[in-house]
Parts: C-alpha cells; structure tokens; sequence
C-alpha cells in the first residue's frame, strides 16, 4: 500500500477549509437558535427546524399603557381617566428666561379636569352637572377636539378624538354659551354663511336652512329679521339649528339655556328631545 504524505502547505490549506467550515456552522446554529426564539415568542412550537428559515414570525406588541377598553358601535361616546391642567397665571417669554436661568420653579399648574369617565350610549341625553369653574366647558372642548387632554382617552363612536380627528369632528357639533352669530344679519344669512363652511352643495342649502328654522318655530316673516333684534331665546335657537346644518350624529351643548327665560328655557328642552326622536345624541 503507497501512503501519500501531505506536504506543509496542503495541511495549511486542510486546517483552513476546516476552520471556514465551523464558522458557516456556527452561524447556522446561531442563526436557528434566534429562529427559535422568535417562533417561542410568536407562541409556535416548531417540530421540523429546517423549515423555521421559511416561516415569519412577529414578536407581539406590547399592551398600551393607558389599557384602553375596546368600544363598540353601540356607545357614541366613551371618556376614561381625561385629566386637563392649566398653569395658573400666563407668563411673558422674559419671565421663562429669567427662571430657567436661576433655576426656578415652573408655577404649579391647576387641575381643571380630573380623572373623568363615563359613557354616552347611542341616542342619549346624557348631561354633565357641576359649578361654575368646575371644568365642564373644558370638558366639553376636549370631547369637540379643540383641546388635547393630558391624560386619558376619547371615544367618539369608536374612533379617537386625539388620533383619529379627522374622523370625529364630522360626526359632531357644539353650541357654546355665547351664540357667535352675525348681528347684522338674518337667521337665514346667518345660516347659509355656516352652511358654505360646512361644504353644503349650493342647490341644498337653503332648503335645509328653511326646514331648521321653520321646526325651530321661526315664521316666515321672521327669518329675514336682523339678528340683533331677537331674543336671547331666539338667538340660542338659531344657533342650534346652525350646529344642525351638519347633521351631527352627537350634538355637544355647552350650557344652551343660561340667560333665557323659563318660555325659552322648556323651547329648548323640548327642542332636544325631538332631536333625541329623530335618532340624535346630545
């Protein structure tokens, strides 16, 4: 038998494919153990690894901090834990610079809204009681997404009123205390500038508007009155049908009869319940 012997530099070449071999190995082993991991987070229990290279895994999100509850279609409104705060006193730029450089204090802030929740089922009158400065305007700008909250989450049949804004602010409308309307002119001019902005089509516009005033209990002959003439009553009534132009499916009313009389105060009352009737929330 003829034994060959190797020569220095073929045991070299040897002693390198050996070495190159158990680095492409190792990283095999390497890459099938992070494989494993994967599919032990994913909640898989592979019985074949050579097929784990073929599969995907995702390693599952974690929980919102916040736990929000999933909403169903059937409330209008969820609010849970909203918590607003303003800081006391307005302050100038200088007032800023000059205590972050002596290293002061920012001014307490004042909580306004604190930790509030509750739940508006679909076509409910739901109402908010509390005394003056005790946050319910402010309450009712975060549910309209005119604020943000600190803390805390809004539901507005189902969609976030802080993320989803977009989808919220078409589905609801608010009437403030102060009517806001022009005083020069009519309930119906009044009413067809709004409904410009709300990007009513031009041949429905004053239908629409007439049908509002005409259910508010306008006559005819009062409709192109200035507004300025009006009641406090009246003027509130006109600016609910304004919020109506937009067919709201969830009507925010912020305090809607302070300052009317008892008449106009149970017109009002009366007026939202026909809404409720009709399939509206407020």
């Amino acid at each position: 038998m003829t034994q060959e012997l190797l020569t220095g530099e073929q045991v070299a070449d040897c002693s390198q494919v050996t070495d190159n071999h158990a680095a492409t190995e190792l990283a095999k082993l390497t890459e099938l153990t992070k494989l494993k991991e994967l599919a032990g987070l994913a909640g898989q229990n592979p019985e074949n690894p050579e097929t784990l290279a073929e599969q995907t895994y995702e390693v599952p999100k974690q929980a919102r901090p916040d736990n929000r509850k999933e909403n169903t279609m059937e409330s209008a409104l969820v609010c849970q834990n909203l918590s607003k705060h303003f800081v006391e006193r307005q302050r100038s730029l200088w007032e800023y610079v000059c205590d972050a450089i002596k290293g002061r204090k920012a001014p307490d802030q004042k909580t306004v809204v604190d930790k509030v929740s509750f739940e508006v089922a679909m076509g409910e009158i739901f109402g908010i009681l509390g005394p003056n400065g005790s946050g319910k305007s402010t309450l009712i700008r975060m549910i309209s997404t005119l604020l943000i909250p600190d803390e805390g989450n809004i539901a507005v049949f189902g969609h976030d009123a802080v993320e989803q804004y977009h989808q919220v602010r078409p589905q609801l409308n608010r009437v403030s205390v102060d009517a806001a309307l022009f005083s020069k002119l009519s309930a119906v001019e009044n009413l067809l500038y709004a409904a410009r902005l709300y990007g009513i089509a031009r041949e429905e516009q004053l239908t629409r508007v007439k049908e509002l005033l005409v259910t508010l209990g306008f006559k005819p002959e009062q409709m192109s009155e200035p507004i300025e003439t009006f009641s406090r009553g009246m003027q509130q009534k006109v600016s609910i049908a304004r919020a109506f132009l937009s067919r709201p499916r969830l009507l925010l009313l912020d305090e809607p009869t302070t300052g009317l009389d008892p008449r106009s105060k149970r017109e009002v009352q009366a007026l939202i319940k026909r809404l409720k009737a009709a399939g509206h929330t407020a």
